[in-house]
């Protein structure tokens, strides 16, 4: 399974509300149910499906599904 799929399972799963076809494009001011707690689901989510920590530092920069892509593509996913 590529990145973009594991990532696309991880937001589908958390984000069960939106549109399969709006994953890709979602960000945090976009979905209606993308709050605090919805980055820490997506950040338990993301840490489970690639067996990694993302650094707390990092988490206010990941706002969108498009970002997460970048980032976990830049740590070598």
């Amino acid at each position: 399974m590529t990145t973009y799929d594991r990532l696309f399972e991880c937001f589908a799963t958390v984000l069960h509300t939106t549109p399969k076809d709006q994953i890709p494009l979602v960000d945090m001011e976009t979905a209606e149910l993308w709050d605090s707690v919805t980055s820490v689901m997506l950040l338990f989510a993301i840490e489970e499906a690639f067996d990694m920590e993302v650094d707390p530092d990092d988490l206010e920069s990941l706002t969108s599904f498009k970002k997460v892509l970048v980032y976990l593509e830049a740590k070598g996913f």
